[in-house]
This record gives structure tokens, sequence and C-alpha cells, in this order.
């Protein structure tokens, strides 16, 4: 299989083998979010937010509606201010 870019193609059906795998994957992937939000919200509440995180966050457009808010650098940003709380070093003697 060939090395396929994350792109989210315009149409879920694939016009070669490229096409096919970005649309299974991408859509097949904002289908899942999608979803898991809605039976998340149905059982917990409509009242909790969506917060998209992660690099894939900014290309899944579809998903915008979704969520309140993206943040694709959220878990690194927050990483970055732990580190910044934290002497990674120890205790000094």
């Amino acid at each position: 299989m060939p090395e396929v870019p994350l792109e989210l193609p315009a149409t879920p059906i694939g016009k070669d083998t490229v096409h096919a795998i970005q649309s299974g994957v991408l859509h097949g992937y904002v289908g899942l979010v999608r979803h898991m939000v809605q039976e998340i919200r149905l059982e917990a509440g409509s009242h909790y937010l969506a917060v998209a995180t992660g690099g894939l966050s900014s290309i899944l457009y579809p998903l915008r509606d979704v969520f309140e808010e993206i943040q694709p650098n959220l878990t690194l940003d927050g990483l970055l201010r732990i580190s910044e709380l934290v002497d990674l070093n120890g205790p000094q003697a």
C-alpha cells in the first residue's frame, strides 16, 4: 500500500487507491467522533463541552460543529506548563 498523506478528501467515494484510503480513514474517523460525542452527551448530559485536541483536530473540519473549541496543542501546552512548575532535575542536595 502506498504512503498516504492525511488530507480529508472532498467526497467520501474514493476515485483511486490513495483517495479511497484517505476517505476510509478520515471520513470514517469523522463519523466515529461524531457518534461518540453524541452518545456521551446522551448518557452524561448535553451540558458537557467537547474540546478537540491533537494535530488531526485542525484538519477534520466537518467536526467543527461538534466541538465548542479546537485546541490542537492543548496536550503539549499542558506539558510545557507542568515542566515550568516542576523541577525535572529532582531535589537538590
